[in-house]
């Protein structure tokens, strides 16, 4: 009863996680560059004059490739591979260019609830001004230094 209990914990603090925005597109990317790597390399494992010989070479090739850096040390040479390449270019740029604005409109969002007030701020061992004593407007000041959350 107490493991099931604890898995329902972790799925649900999973679930939780992968609503998020930014986990999903990095999910999304991740797929893709597993599912490029493993299809260059099965294009590529057994063709003579191929430098992409296992599934760790199609990794390096699709983050690299994704990346648009293209050190060039790493290419297919079969049509399939080739393939695999131009949909891997296309994707890639979009869904790197897609993880990147994700990151950057979320710190834009935090920052303009900020500015808002609408960002719970979470500090702790912060100091509290109060005007006056017991709602009244006396001009007393009571500070008060508030611990803990």
């Amino acid at each position: 009863m107490g493991r099931m209990r604890s898995i329902q914990q972790f799925i649900k603090i999973l679930s939780g996680i992968y609503r998020k925005t930014i986990v999903q597109v990095a999910v999304i990317t991740l797929a893709f560059l597993l599912m490029s790597a493993l299809a260059v390399n099965y294009f590529e494992c057994l063709q003579s004059g191929s430098n992409i010989n296992s599934v760790w070479d199609g990794v390096w090739w699709a983050i690299v490739t994704m990346g648009t850096v293209g050190y060039g040390d790493k290419y297919p040479v079969t049509v399939g591979g080739r393939m695999v390449g131009i949909f891997l270019i296309f994707t890639g740029v979009g869904l790197m260019s897609l993880f990147t604005a994700t990151i950057a409109s979320t710190f834009v969002e935090r920052r303009m609830k900020e500015g808002r007030g609408l960002e719970t701020i979470k500090v702790k061992e912060h100091i509290k001004r109060w005007w006056g004593l017991f709602g009244q407007d006396t001009g007393f000041y009571k500070w008060e230094i508030a611990l803990g959350s």
